[in-house]
């Protein structure tokens, strides 16, 4: 990224800076042409795939230094050092990127003088509000808080019903790079199966174990289809998700039929995407409370590619997956109708090709990283 010193700077604040999850993220500081970013994180990771200039970091600091920074700030709410940072770099707006640091930053960019914008994503929100400690913290920020941007309609009515001014709540889509995502409508040889591919974290929210349910009853029907699961976790639930699925493949004797993978690069991703023919995105709100934001970035790159997909009513996802129009949409954890969509997608393979096309153009007048970036930039613009 390159930029004039001297345009005007945005304190992004998140962390860790940053998983290789959230894409997202990056994409909208990436694309900025007319504010220059610079980032308030805790510890940064994978630099080498989101690399950025102007990051300050707590850790890498000397230990004595740590120490200070931790007990001022239970002190004052924030750390010294990053007000620094913001009165250094004449920094005009922070910019939190999710709740559980909005519900902080707010004292920061008051003790600044600077505007303040809270981006929601999803459990921050949907989880989030069944905390009392959280929405104790979240009424201050909300009434504190210049702006919250969410990706969607549904989000924005859930902060709303939480006591946000619905003046301060906007949506704010989130972009992909499109350019850098090969447009490839799915075609069907005549004898090749039909890969369905479901992708995201092992967490309940993603519905895995609906959708695999959901192709095993299509799959009685529809005798040369496949289903490709990428999904991955290291604690003791996902690892716990994971081997649910795997007994429930068991289970159905879909052994030659399914495969599990864990995660990969995202260009290797992206060529997993291409080498697929239906995206599958069953995402169900959790017993705990956690939903998608307004719906998953993986989606947003199906789409794009030219991928039908099968969705759920989950949030904002009927935003961007148009029943009939570029995929289709069946209720939230209602399984035959998940299979339903699994027959009727891979029962007609010539509407792909409308599909495909109505995505992509949805994909570039909503989603597109740089129009998105340029929208953003005027929302600075207006509180700067």
């Amino acid at each position: 990224m390159h930029m004039p010193t001297s345009a005007p700077v945005v304190a992004h604040s998140t962390n860790p800076y940053l998983p290789m999850s959230q894409s997202w993220i990056y994409n909208q500081l990436l694309h900025l042409t007319r504010y220059r970013p610079v980032v308030l994180t805790k510890r940064v990771e994978n630099l080498d795939t989101f690399p950025m200039d102007g990051i300050h970091a707590l850790y890498g600091r000397p230990w004595g230094s740590i120490l200070i920074e931790k007990v001022r700030r239970k002190q004052l709410g924030y750390f010294p050092y990053r007000l620094k940072v913001l009165k250094e770099t004449g920094a005009r707006v922070l910019h939190s990127h999710a709740g559980q640091y909005g519900r902080e930053d707010y004292r920061l960019a008051r003790a600044a003088g600077i505007p303040h914008v809270v981006s929601f994503y999803g459990s921050d929100i949907w989880q989030g509000s069944r905390d009392p400690v959280w929405m104790a913290a979240y009424s201050k920020m909300f009434a504190a808080t210049d702006l919250f941007l969410v990706e969607g309609h549904a989000m924005r009515d859930k902060v709303i019903s939480l006591g946000c001014d619905a003046e301060k709540v906007l949506v704010q889509h989130l972009g992909i790079d499109v350019d850098k995502i090969a447009f490839k409508p799915r075609q069907l040889g005549p004898d090749e199966d039909v890969i369905f591919l479901m992708a995201g974290r092992a967490i309940e929210k993603k519905g895995h174990i609906y959708g695999l349910r959901a192709f095993a009853l299509a799959a009685r029907c529809v005798k040369r289809a496949r289903l490709l699961i990428m999904t991955w976790g290291s604690y003791h639930d996902t690892m716990q998700n994971i081997e649910a699925l795997r007994s429930l493949i068991r289970e159905e004797g879909l052994e030659d039929r399914v495969e599990i993978v864990g995660q990969r690069p995202y260009d290797e991703y992206l060529r997993t995407v291409s080498g697929c023919h239906v995206m599958l995105n069953p995402s169900v709100h959790a017993a705990n409370g956690d939903a998608e934001g307004g719906f998953p970035v993986t989606i947003t790159e199906a789409v794009a590619s030219g991928m039908p997909v099968i969705a759920t009513t989950h949030c904002d996802t009927p935003e961007i997956v148009r029943h009939g129009e570029n995929g289709l949409i069946a209720p939230e954890k209602d399984v035959s109708a998940l299979a339903d969509c699994i027959v009727a997608m891979a029962s007609a393979p010539e509407r792909w090709l409308d599909f495909a096309r109505k995505g992509r153009a949805v994909v570039g007048a909503e989603y597109n990283a740089i129009k998105q970036a340029q929208r953003l930039e005027a929302i600075y613009d207006k509180i700067a």
